[in-house]
């Protein structure tokens, strides 16, 4: 369905959080929509969180590991939109 959606056209900023290793996503696929993304301010961060999560890769339960470092890129990418 993305592939019908003119990426190019967005101008909004993009941060794309995603685990190389994800048995869920298709990573090649949100790569190239990532790359077709229209936006100047985009970025993608891999991150692999050290409870072996592939998908969830944030939150106390699952992956609490991750948590700190991704609100961290989160907040490092809003302060450079500002």
């Amino acid at each position: 369905v993305v592939r019908d959606v003119e990426l190019e056209q967005i101008d909004r900023p993009l941060l794309m959080l995603y685990c190389p290793q994800d048995r869920v996503v298709d990573i090649a696929a949100a790569r190239a929509a990532f790359a077709r993304w229209g936006a100047q301010e985009k970025e993608a961060v891999a991150f692999t969180p050290a409870e072996g999560e592939t998908h969830v890769i944030a939150g106390a339960i699952r992956a609490p590991s991750g948590t700190a470092p991704l609100a961290a890129a989160i907040e490092r990418f809003v302060a450079r939109l500002r």
